[in-house]
């Protein structure tokens, strides 16, 4: 399978409410997570059958747009698992790995970073020299069953780093 993490795009700086977890994504970041999901839709030929967000609203907007080109008869899934602080989601890779089928996260630094961390290989590790950007999508190959039940991390290579600030305008 592969698992595709994505950071939310760009959102604003304040929310009107004063909350954080309603700050929305400015233009820019719609059109960049856009871009990215145009360009993700093209690498994967469309095959992936989930999209999983955070249900942080600049996580669910840009998981929404993703949606729609990737995935355009799914629906988002809200997790918990992936809001911004804790360990990376692991139980829940566990859960997508056994479902089978590629699949779309969306979330938020340092989890997205953190997990890719994780699961990555050396090589892949070595991959993000920059950090994770907002909108950027990272590709991962994973083992399609895990071993005992357990994930084996550090050892899944990558097979796509799309930042859409270096992807087609259109």
């Amino acid at each position: 399978m592969l698992l595709y993490v994505m950071r939310h795009g760009p959102a604003q700086d304040r929310a009107p409410s004063g909350y954080d977890a309603d700050r929305a994504l400015t233009p820019e970041g719609r059109e960049l997570a856009n871009r990215a999901a145009r360009e993700l839709g093209r690498r994967s030929g469309s095959g992936i059958v989930r999209v999983l967000s955070s249900p942080l609203q600049r996580a669910r907007e840009t998981a929404d747009l993703a949606r729609a080109v990737v995935c355009p008869h799914g629906v988002v899934d809200l997790r918990k698992e992936l809001l911004p602080d804790g360990a990376p989601p692991l139980t829940l890779i566990r859960e997508l790995v056994a479902l089978g089928g590629d699949s779309l996260l969306v979330g938020h630094q340092p989890k997205v970073e953190l997990l890719i961390q994780e699961l990555a290989d050396e090589a892949g590790q070595r991959a993000l020299p920059f950090g994770f950007r907002t909108a950027m999508i990272v590709g991962l190959q994973v083992v399609s069953a895990p071993i005992g039940g357990v994930l084996p991390v550090g050892r899944f290579p990558l097979r796509l780093v799309l930042d859409p600030r270096e992807a087609p305008t259109s």
